[in-house]
């Protein structure tokens, strides 16, 4: 197709089934209904990403795929009400991290390592991550508990020469 036109392919009922288009600035996509014209597949190509929505009967995202220019992938499960639900990123430097969300779609546990070799699980509530368990970089085990206001209380480990360490932290951050 030249650049800033479009193919569209209608089924019975004049309803629009396919559409493929070009644009100008570098962006392609591909669009296809189901024969009511609602649920679809939605594949686009620009500059910014390449990437796919997955729609239910009601035109509503539930799933949504991209990939970044520098490697980064995404993939989010949207509930009905387009709220992210679940998603999992593979960053390029290696960062790889699964989120999930509560029915109001505010991030509620994160599974995750990073670049550094840390991994760990971390569990949040109104934006703040409350308790957090996890390997450091050095394979040390920790565990990590906050009020809610998002600060440490306490913290517990076990070093590297089998050392256990045991943190108790009162409001201003201070050791008990």
């Amino acid at each position: 197709l030249p650049a800033g036109s479009a193919f569209l392919a209608f089924g019975p009922g004049d309803k629009l089934r396919i559409v493929l288009n070009s644009v100008t600035n570098g962006e392609a996509g591909l669009i296809i209904k189901d024969r009511d014209g609602k649920s679809g597949v939605n594949l686009g190509v620009s500059p910014e990403a390449v990437g796919m929505r997955l729609e239910d009967r009601n035109g509503t995202t539930r799933l949504g795929l991209n990939v970044s220019p520098n490697g980064d992938a995404f993939v989010a499960l949207l509930g009905a009400d387009a709220k992210a639900r679940a998603s999992m990123n593979v960053m390029s430097d290696g960062l790889a991290m699964l989120l999930l969300a509560d029915r109001d779609g505010k991030s509620s546990t994160a599974l995750g390592s990073s670049p550094g070799g840390e991994r760990s699980l971390s569990f949040m509530d109104r934006g703040m991550t409350r308790a957090w368990v996890g390997l450091l970089p050095n394979g040390d085990p920790t565990i990590r508990l906050a009020g809610q206001d998002g600060k440490s209380r306490v913290g517990l480990t076990v070093a590297s020469n089998g050392g256990p360490g045991l943190v108790l932290l009162d409001n201003d951050g201070d050791c008990r």
